[in-house]
């Protein structure tokens, strides 16, 4: 209609670049990555804390992101690319209260305690999140365009991170009550500790200890090797 009433005759308007496309797609390729990073989480999981343990983690995950993207929406948050990144980019972080909770819960029966008498450290969880969100503070206080361009990826951080420790106390354990079961053999007092992986890790604590100097030493060699490597 705009071609026919306001254009000459004999030039045509043809679509050159429609942005709302451009960017429908964008975060369309985004969500799949989102979505294919908490499949590698729960994966990973399974196979190296069991497929209960995994599934209690993984399931927290999907509703941490969940709810960010709905504590986000109430907020007037926008979803573009640096918010869609932030997720993947925290999608370690967010397990982290998780993985700690669970973790105790199963060294608890496995010392044949029972599942109610699991017991959780709020307190330093809460402490490491607020460290892990305060690292990305600077990010959102730079007065420059560039911290204007990516203020979401603190904001989506300090969402997500603190709904994790949350979840991580009432939806975690909730879970660990129904789903995970107390051992028939359970260990006492220090036969949890007795298998080959403690026994070298407990060597190796004990050399760097009887030999202070030497690991402080190494230890600020390989820092000072890390600044040297910096100039390249």
């Amino acid at each position: 209609e705009l071609e026919a009433e306001r254009f000459p005759a004999g030039i045509e308007c043809h679509k050159v670049f429609f942005q709302p496309e451009q960017v429908t797609d964008a975060l369309t390729t985004f969500l799949v990555n989102l979505v294919e990073s908490v499949l590698i989480v729960v994966a990973i999981l399974m196979l190296t804390m069991g497929f209960r343990s995994g599934m209690i983690i993984g399931i927290s995950l999907v509703m941490i992101v969940v709810g960010s993207f709905l504590i986000l929406g109430l907020f007037d948050g926008t979803m573009q690319r640096v918010s869609l990144a932030a997720f993947i980019l925290a999608m370690g972080m967010l397990v982290d209260n998780a993985i700690v909770i669970v973790d105790g819960i199963l060294v608890d029966l496995k010392l044949g305690r029972p599942r109610r008498e699991a017991m959780t450290a709020a307190m330093p969880l809460l402490g490491a999140t607020l460290i892990a969100i305060l690292s990305f503070l600077p990010i959102f206080l730079s007065p420059d365009t560039a911290g204007v361009y990516v203020r979401d990826l603190f904001i989506v951080l300090a969402v997500s991170l603190l709904l994790s420790w949350i979840l991580a106390l009432v939806h975690v354990p909730l879970m660990a009550d129904r789903w995970l079961k107390q051992p028939a053999g359970a260990a006492r007092g220090e036969r949890l500790y007795d298998g080959r992986m403690y026994g070298w890790l407990r060597s190796a604590l004990g050399f760097g200890l009887r030999h202070r100097i030497s690991s402080i030493l190494l230890a600020l060699g390989l820092v000072a090797l890390s600044a040297w490597g910096y100039g390249f």
